[in-house]
């Protein structure tokens, strides 16, 4: 069964195991030997990570590039939607974890390294939640030093301190003599068109193919190295050897938990229980609002154990969740989200990290440029990718009032009176609610709800909105169709945005909880120095370290050119590619230019 099909069966059999009883805890139970034979259909992943260097500077990013591949074969995965990179120290407090999204089984991201960070031996890690399943958690796992000047340096008893080669197994063992001619590629080839280069010289770069293009996923750094310090990254074909391609147990058994892949973006899952006696609230309905410059509203079902699920599909959002019980008696109600899994740090291996004295003048060189670096960062910042979303039907409004293009009126009702045509807001058994008049010019009864959206906040009891400074209120959209939002059909929408984004936090809604949920990283256009016209950029310093870095490099052709300039800090440059081919083998190769 080859790997599409088993994704097109594995979307509907996971939508109904987030509705099944056994689905608790962020983990399902696998209750029948159908179940187990499905999910053992699905390939195993593993992951590896393409990083710019293992010694970094407080000051200076970390690049990586996260390939999430078939752990049987190493071509790239299309079952997770979402990888996770972090950074943990030797104290096993976390420095970082980022959410990544996936496409075709690649991701990307980046880290800046703040001054808060202390020197010190760090794990690199990378993992997909569907991982977790394995009876051994293989996760990538690298070493990556930091050093701090501004802070006193370590010091150990070893005389003279030195920095050791990075010891990188399991996942990248040492490289052996014997095993250095399979680093490099058999048919994939770097030339630049010189080997010295001057400062800020264009230097162009040709990567060839051979007889074929070869439409594998592939990355490229070039980044200053220093002989004084020896220092080894996991390449391709070191994962590669160390990998193991064998069919395992991921603990497919009768009763036992596992976490499903998050085959559509992050999973969200928990349940909801009375604040009273802890009983859930079965087959209830809750929203949870995405906030962001693109408002996302879900409303999902509890099971019969009061747990819920959501797909985070939506990747351009805030950090900040709203999370409500819709319905009567909202207040008495808790919502409580599951933990998401996490590696286990007790098992990583921390090498001792020491830095011999003879070090410090390079050392402050490195930092002095990188303080001058970060001075001018406005002029050399990268921009995030705009995604195209596809977004949800209500954003689609077909009448938008801006209420300081008209006369103001003391009170959201006036105001919806004079201004808005075909709606009201009047009051139906003792409630404030609005009624939208139909495309087809007919007031819809009183039992005909809208959906009301308030900064993106679904709004039952509008008491809290009449109460609200209606000056403090930009504008009002209108819909007139019927949607449906998750299990909920609405008649229209009525959608009003406050002028500072502030009504959550200006009114009393006890029964609306707020929870910080991390988003998932954007995309980002690497901004790097272009020469070409040099009447715009002579005058900025330029001491940059890292002279390019593209994480998704495309080889459609047989020969690719990629351009980029050197800076003024001179010495030696690695250039160094790494990726897979289409059929899963690995590819690392380096090359060095000089820059005098």
């Amino acid at each position: 069964m080859n790997t599409k099909t088993v994704t097109q069966k594995l979307f509907p059999l996971c939508a109904l195991l987030f509705l099944a009883p056994n689905f608790n805890h962020g983990q399902y139970q696998i209750s029948s030997k159908e179940e187990i034979e499905g999910f053992k259909s699905i390939p195993g992943e593993t992951v590896f990570i393409h990083y710019n260097d293992p010694l970094l500077l407080v000051g200076e990013y970390l690049y990586y590039k996260l390939y999430c591949l078939k752990e049987n074969d190493l071509t790239p995965s299309p079952i997770s939607k979402m990888g996770y990179v972090e950074l943990v120290g030797e104290d096993k407090n976390l420095v970082f974890r980022h959410k990544i999204p996936l496409t075709s089984g690649m991701g990307q991201g980046d880290f800046f390294i703040p001054t808060t960070v202390p020197t010190g031996n760090y794990k690199l890690i990378g993992y997909t939640q569907w991982m977790f399943n394995a009876d051994h958690q293989d996760f990538f796992t690298a070493d990556i030093n930091i050093i701090n000047p501004y802070q006193e340096l370590p010091k150990t008893k070893s005389s003279p301190m030195e920095i050791s080669r990075l010891d990188q197994s399991p996942n990248g063992p040492n490289t052996s003599d014997s095993s250095k001619a399979q680093l490099k590629s058999t048919f994939l080839k770097i030339e630049s068109d010189k080997e010295k280069y001057g400062k800020r010289e264009r230097v162009s770069l040709r990567i060839s193919t051979g007889t074929a293009p070869d439409h594998g996923d592939y990355s490229l750094s070039v980044r200053k190295t220093y002989a004084e310090i020896p220092s080894a990254k996991i390449t391709a074909a070191q994962f590669s050897l160390n990998a193991d391609t064998s069919k395992k147990s991921h603990g497919m058994a009768l009763n036992n938990r596992i976490y499903l892949p998050e085959l559509r973006g992050e999973l969200l899952s928990g349940r909801v229980v009375s604040k009273v006696d802890n009983t859930p609230m079965t087959h209830g309905k809750l929203s949870l609002s995405f906030f962001g410059d693109h408002p996302v509203v879900q409303i999902v079902n509890t099971n019969g154990k009061g747990v819920f699920h959501s797909n985070l599909n939506q990747i351009d959002r805030s950090d900040l969740t709203a999370l409500q019980v819709l319905g009567n008696d909202k207040e008495q109600w808790l919502i409580l989200l599951d933990t998401v899994p996490r590696p286990n740090y007790d098992e990583l291996d921390f090498k001792e990290f020491s830095i011999s004295q003879n070090l410090n003048p390079l050392i402050l060189e490195h930092s002095i440029h990188n303080q001058v670096e970060n001075a001018y960062f406005e002029q050399k910042a990268d921009s995030t990718v705009r995604i195209n979303l596809k977004l949800p039907v209500y954003h689609a409004l077909e009448e938008t009032y801006i209420l300081d293009d008209y006369t103001r009126f003391p009170t959201l009702k006036e105001t919806v009176v004079e201004i808005i045509n075909g709606v009201l807001l009047r009051k139906v058994k003792g409630k404030f609610k609005f009624l939208v008049r139909s495309d087809e010019n007919y007031l819809l009864g009183s039992d005909d709800t809208p959906l009301v959206l308030v900064d993106g906040l679904p709004l039952e009891d509008l008491s809290s909105l009449v109460a609200y400074d209606v000056n403090g209120i930009e504008r009002i959209g209108i819909s007139r169709h019927e949607y449906y939002i998750g299990p909920q059909l609405y008649k229209g929408i009525v959608s009003i945005s406050t002028k500072e984004n502030d009504f959550l936090s200006k009114t009393n809604l006890n029964h609306v909880q707020q929870v910080k949920i991390a988003s998932p990283i954007s995309l980002k256009q690497y901004y790097f120095q272009d020469y070409a016209d040099q009447s715009e950029t002579k005058r900025l310093p330029d001491y940059r370290h890292q002279l390019f870095w593209k994480p998704n490099l495309e080889l459609k052709k047989e020969e690719t050119t990629l351009i980029f300039y050197t800076s003024d800090n001179t010495g030696e440059y690695e250039i160094s590619l790494e990726g897979f081919t289409q059929e899963g083998k690995p590819v690392s190769i380096s090359e060095y230019i000089l820059v005098e």
